[in-house]
């Protein structure tokens, strides 16, 4: 192993980790180190930290050496590399003791895992690759050492050593995973390195704002309350009432196995088109209950720090590589809705006047503020997953109408979809927003079931026709959609039949959209996807089931899971990954040619960025650019970045 030191700390603190993120728990002065250990050069070790001489009382965990904590001092400043399973957690703790960590030293497991479709919790990726060492009893103890009781910490000497074993184990355990991961490759670092940098920095909010939209919950709450009483006759009144609802939905005919969030959100999904509006909708409800912008705005005060939000995007967050968010998902919060002037929903706080949850939803984006002299800048890629789809496909009219300026696609689509030559977003404009939806939903295969579940979501579509809209509708309407994209359906078929072709030859590569993409089954089972810039995504476990369908699994709500693969959902990922490459190109050469440009998170096609204020419409046409720069590995992609800059970010 070399001269590789690995790392695992066990805490405690006053504050809830869960609930208040790395950087606000760190941040409370009695957050400490209970116990680490960590191997090195050929020995492993504990350590207790809170109460040492605790430590030297309880009896020495088998082949391991008991030292004091200053000794992982010394070991951390020669060792060459430092391997931790979420390693922006046990760094910023060491920095409690002033030991400082280069994250250019740092390997980080769970960063490794991720990138490869693996669980990023250390017992279900232990799990999932056969790795011994893990202790199953752990997390309960964890628990209990972790935070206090009424009568003060819990710190009866057989936990204590018990305490001290589970860490010893996940060294051991750490060790097994370290050799079974490859490494990041360099491009990957870079992006992890840009995350951890993000992430320290931080995003400046308008503590006044919202502190002022998270006291609104009450309000909000008890109008949450009466429309669920009103969707399910009194039957429930609250969000929490989990029988009750389950009760509900029995009497429904549609009953889930539990209330998790994970099943409810298959459910939505995978059924959504299915189901009673209204079974529809109280599931929705409780999927929701913690994204009304006043439990979004508590938990932004619930992790900032010094009036920064931290933590706010995690590498890797998706199996196409895109992010995702810590805490309150600011992938996540709605775009606002047109329907309020953000100054007058401050004035109306202001007034103390009442504020519907859109209103608030509509100012939450808002919160996010450059400081003083600075812009927030907000840049994307016009249509990205659209333009990727289309290139795809091979669809180069519709690529080079893209950059028409009186173009509008969704309303061409939609004379095509509804048979109404004179549409546009003047005329009809309900038709056009249902087009704008097929288009952007409807390009990766949904058929009118899945369309309906994704229409009921969209907000920016009128409740009414949300509410009233048929499958039979729906279904027409994906009809004339894929009447009008031959090709679309064309490369759907094709990735299809490529990736089925691989499985029945493996080690032989099956090219499809024209040798953009490539799919290869190794002989362990697990089907590869070649992306155009050349990184390659697994899917575990690839075969066809008894009813016909391609299935693999991947990791999902931290555990490996059964997904479906088709023509459409092989063009999503393709998209979506392609995206991701295109954004992270631009930001790593955003960070070399524009220095001034702070980056602080990307959302999935876009960059959010602090500029100087005086520099500002400078800066906005030079990312712009950059996002509208031709790609060596994409051939004919038309690209063109937009956006705007503002003292707070809106759209």
């Amino acid at each position: 192993m070399g001269n590789r030191l690995y790392l695992d700390l066990e805490t405690r603190s006053a504050t809830d980790l869960r609930k208040a993120g790395h950087q606000r728990y760190i941040a409370d002065p009695t957050t400490e180190i209970t116990v680490g250990s960590f191997y090195f050069q050929g020995d492993q070790h504990v350590f207790g930290v809170v109460n040492p001489k605790m430590a030297d009382k309880v009896t020495h965990v088998p082949d391991v050496a008991l030292l004091p904590f200053p000794d992982l001092f010394r070991a951390v400043n020669i060792a060459d590399e430092i391997v931790i399973h979420n390693a922006a957690f046990d760094v910023n703790i060491l920095s409690l003791y002033g030991v400082f960590v280069p994250v250019r030293k740092v390997s980080c497991t769970m960063a490794r895992a991720q990138s490869l479709a693996l669980p990023g919790g250390l017992d279900a990726l232990t799990k999932t690759l056969g790795v011994p060492g893990k202790v199953d009893a752990g997390r309960s103890l964890v628990l209990k050492t972790c935070k206090p009781r009424k009568d003060g910490w819990h710190e009866e000497p057989a936990s204590w050593r018990d305490l001290l074993v589970y860490c010893s184990y996940d060294v051991r355990a750490l060790t097994g995973v370290d050799r079974m991961l490859p490494e990041l490759p360099p491009h990957e670092r870079i992006i992890w390195e840009r995350t951890w940098r993000k992430n320290i920095r931080g995003l400046p909010i308008d503590l006044d704002l919202c502190r002022a939209i998270a006291d609104r919950r009450v309000a909000i709450e008890r109008e949450c309350t009466e429309t669920l009483k009103r969707l399910t006759f009194n039957r429930v009144t609250k969000v929490t009432e989990r029988a009750k609802i389950m009760q509900w939905l029995t009497f429904m005919n549609w009953p889930l196995e539990n209330l998790r969030k994970e099943t409810v959100e298959a459910a939505l999904i995978e059924h959504g088109g299915e189901m009673p509006f209204i079974v529809f909708e109280v599931l929705t409800m409780l999927q929701e209950s913690g994204g009304m912008a006043p439990t979004k705005a508590q938990s932004l005060l619930d992790r900032q720090v010094n009036g920064k939000y931290m933590d706010g995007t995690r590498y890797f967050g998706a199996r196409s590589g895109r992010g995702t968010s810590e805490g309150t998902n600011l992938f996540n919060i709605a775009r606002p809705s047109n329907k309020n002037k953000f100054e007058d929903i401050m004035a109306n706080l202001a007034k103390g006047e009442p504020v519907d949850n859109t209103a608030l939803s509509d100012a939450l984006r808002g919160v996010i503020a450059a400081p003083p002299s600075y812009h927030v800048l907000d840049v994307d890629i016009a249509g990205a997953e659209l333009r990727m789809s289309l290139w795809y496909a091979g669809d180069w009219e519709k690529l080079r109408l893209l950059d028409e300026p009186d173009f509008d696609l969704y309303a061409e689509q939609g004379k095509i979809i509804f048979g109404i030559e004179n549409l546009s977003k003047k005329t009809h404009p309900l038709e056009r927003q249902l087009s704008k939806n097929v288009v952007l939903g409807g390009g990766y295969q949904c058929g009118g079931e899945r369309f309906l579940g994704m229409l009921r979501r969209e907000t920016n579509v009128d409740y009414e026709v949300r509410k009233n809209m048929t499958l039979e509708r729906a279904t027409s309407i994906i009809a004339g959609y894929r009447k009008a994209n031959p090709l679309l359906v064309r490369i759907w078929g094709e990735l299809d039949a490529a990736a089925r072709a691989a499985l029945e030859r493996p080690g032989y590569p099956v090219t499809a959209a024209r040798g953009l993409l490539c799919f290869t089954c190794d002989r362990a089972g697990v089907l590869w996807l070649r992306l155009p810039s050349g990184r390659s995504l697994p899917h575990y476990d690839a075969h066809i089931n008894e009813s016909g369908e391609l299935v693999y699994v991947r990791a999902r709500f931290g555990h490996m899971m059964q997904s479906k693969a088709f023509g459409g959902a092989w063009l999503e990922i393709a998209c979506q990954s392609a995206v991701r490459d295109v954004l992270t190109i631009a930001e790593e050469t955003i960070e070399k040619e524009l220095p001034e440009v702070d980056l602080r998170l990307d959302i999935y096609d876009s960059i959010v960025a602090f500029v100087p204020e005086n520099r500002a419409d400078d800066l906005q046409k030079k990312v712009e650019e950059i996002l509208s720069r031709p790609l060596a590995w994409a051939a004919g992609l038309r690209l063109r970045g937009e956006g705007y800059h503002a003292k707070r970010m809106r759209k």
